[in-house]
C-alpha cells in the first residue's frame, strides 16, 4: 500500500501553504489526504483502473452477535421444615437414641 494518497479538492482551500481551488489534484500522504475527505474538502481521486488506496476495513461492516449465554432459569431452594427443629427444641435439646 502507498503512502501517498491522490485528491481531488471539492472546495476552495490551502493545501501545504498553496491556495487550492476546487478540482485541483494534489497527491498527500495518506493520513492528510483521509484527514482532508473526512472534512469534506477533497475526495479520492483514482485514475482508469487504479485501486482504492483506502483500506478495506474502513468500509466493511461486521455483524456483532449475542455474546452472553443463554438465559437459564433456576428452580427455587426447597422449603425446609421447621416441625423437626420445633419438636427437638421442645424434648429438652438433641434427640435421644435408644441404647440397651
Amino acid at each position: 500500500m502507498s503512502a501517498l494518497m491522490k485528491i481531488k479538492i471539492t472546495r476552495p482551500i490551502i493545501v501545504a501553504g498553496e491556495d487550492a481551488e476546487e478540482g485541483d489534484l494534489f497527491e498527500l500522504p495518506r493520513g492528510k489526504a483521509l484527514e482532508l475527505i473526512g472534512a469534506g474538502c477533497a475526495e479520492e481521486y483514482l485514475e482508469p483502473g487504479e485501486k482504492s488506496a483506502r483500506p478495506d476495513a474502513l468500509t466493511t461492516v461486521e455483524t456483532v452477535t449475542h455474546a452472553d449465554p443463554q438465559i437459564r432459569r433456576i428452580p427455587p431452594a426447597p422449603k425446609v421444615s421447621k416441625k423437626k427443629d420445633d419438636a427437638a427444641a421442645a424434648g429438652g435439646g438433641a434427640p435421644t437414641t435408644d441404647q440397651k
